[in-house]
């Protein structure tokens, strides 16, 4: 049911701020210059934006690059979320396409990416990717249970 124009519906609203920690598999992060987030959370969707750069990668090693940090842990089905990196640069690695795999593990969203030049299927963007002095920038969209 839907409640009338500026009637109290019982919808948790709330904005703020959070930091986004980039790291590999096993928590090793990336030393970032910039690391801007804010949120918006409505009842159950929660729309987090986030702006990093990358000064060093540090020691992260691995097949993955996580987004962690966001204000919200979010459920583990491939269906409750999608991510967007609207913005991007200076990868060891050129991508025609990044973008968050929201599914899998609730504390952090996967970065995935289309590289430029091979076939048009998504992979899991590696941390040998990662040299220092990337940015990225987007927005990511999921729901609560």
């Amino acid at each position: 049911e839907n409640a009338p124009a500026g009637g109290d519906d019982g919808l948790v609203y709330e904005e703020g701020t959070w930091t986004p920690v980039v790291s590999d598999i096993s928590n090793n992060a990336a030393t970032l210059s910039t690391a801007n987030g804010s949120y918006t959370r409505i009842g159950r969707f929660v729309m987090v934006a986030y702006q990093v750069v990358i000064s060093s990668k540090g020691t992260m090693t691995g097949n993955y690059v996580h987004l962690k940090g966001m204000p919200y842990d979010h459920p583990t089905e491939s269906y409750t979320g999608t991510g967007m990196v609207d913005a991007w640069g200076n990868f060891d690695t050129n991508y025609a396409n990044l973008m968050w795999d929201v599914s899998s593990t609730a504390d952090r969203f996967w970065l995935t990416g289309v590289a430029a030049g091979g076939d048009a299927s998504y992979l899991y963007v590696p941390t040998g990717a990662i040299g220092g002095n990337e940015h990225f920038k987007g927005a990511v969209i999921y729901q609560l249970l």
